[in-house]
């Protein structure tokens, strides 16, 4: 396809018109339900009110294809976003994500598309660029082979089917915890006078296997958990985080989260589970896992499948959720591509304007 068969539109969706909002919405369900096929689509007063609460530490820009001569809302063909955090933290990386609708792939527009992510990478002084493809996706492997993408770390989706739990198995792993802890709730947003514990907390996440990313730990503060709370908050979402408190000590030293979105009730999405070296070793992690598919079979019905997503390298938290009784659900590849590299291929290729 040549360049006068498509255009590329910069767009704050934010702010854009209600008509162009929703054209890129219809381009959003459909990558969706190829990426997620089992999955109800968002809905669409979810999606914006995510983008009116995007956390200040997060800065945005955004790239809609259509065909040539069309304005955005005769139609979305491609899609393209990246995305750097204003934190201390991994200023070299810039995080992006490339669409295209299936039928119109193969011409060209995600080239197209990486022209301006690209230049924003280098205007915003980031060297690398991560994205993530999945395989029921092939095209974004291959799309990230041409261009030059190393794979960072792979890793899956790991699905249980709440009908299928063991129960006995649950009643085992919170029979007799272990001496000296106790376990806590924070439902939703996080209390202020527990933040400075949670900030703790998420520093043990740093101490996931990340393979061969080239990443810095990420240091979370108490006013970014605030502001990415306000997001959740005003899309509706939920969040359950059981902890796990050491009674000598005082502090925190292990805790599990669920997220709860009222468009697919069905469906619920682990995050982060994790336990503090010293603290490891006395079943605190099957403790405060299993106890979440306890709360959830009682409280929410609705529930049928909890996902997670796992580093294949991840052994000691894979053996946890297989013996729990997760399977395979999707696998997934982190990619990261040299800032330099992607310049390299574009002006190989002859820039934006080419084939």
């Amino acid at each position: 396809m040549s360049e006068e068969q498509f255009t590329i539109h910069p767009v704050d969706l934010p702010s854009a018109e209600e008509a162009v909002q929703r054209a890129y919405y219809h381009h959003y369900v459909k990558i969706q339900a190829e990426r997620l096929p089992d999955d109800p689509p968002l809905s669409f007063e979810r999606l914006r009110a995510s983008w009116a609460n995007v956390p200040d530490f997060l800065d945005l820009w955004r790239w809609l294809a259509t065909p040539a001569g069309a304005e955005i809302t005769d139609g979305v063909v491609g899609a393209a976003r990246i995305w750097v955090l204003r934190t201390e933290d991994n200023q070299h990386l810039a995080q992006a994500e490339l669409s295209v609708a299936p039928e119109w792939r193969r011409r060209g527009i995600g080239r197209h598309l990486l022209q301006p992510v690209v230049a924003r990478a280098e205007g915003e002084g980031r060297r690398l660029i991560l994205g993530v493809t999945s395989d029921r996706v092939p095209a974004g492997d291959a799309f990230m082979e041409r261009i030059g993408g190393r794979p960072g770390l792979q890793g899956r989706k790991n699905q249980l089917d709440l009908e299928t739990v063991d129960h006995d198995l649950l009643a085992e792993w919170t029979a007799d915890p272990a001496a000296g802890y106790e376990m806590g709730l924070w439902d939703g947003a996080y209390p202020e006078e527990d933040i400075d514990d949670v900030v703790a907390i998420h520093a043990v996440m740093n101490q996931q296997p990340f393979d061969d990313l080239e990443i810095e730990e990420v240091h979370v503060t108490a006013e970014q958990l605030r502001q990415m709370d306000q997001q959740m908050l005003a899309t509706g979402r939920e969040r359950w985080s059981l902890y796990v408190r050491h009674g000598e000590s005082g502090e925190v030293v292990g805790f599990t989260q669920v997220m709860l979105d009222p468009d697919k009730p069905q469906i619920v999405q682990q995050l982060n589970t994790g336990v503090t070296p010293e603290h490891r070793g006395q079943g605190l992690g099957k403790w405060l896992k299993a106890a979440m598919v306890q709360k959830l079979l009682a409280e929410r019905p609705q529930a049928r499948f909890i996902r997670t997503e796992n580093a294949n390298s991840n052994a000691p938290m894979l053996k946890i959720n297989e013996a729990l009784g997760f399977a395979p659900y999707q696998a997934e590849t982190i990619w990261q591509l040299e800032t330099a590299q992607a310049r390299s291929y574009l002006e190989e290729a002859g820039g934006a304007g080419s084939r």
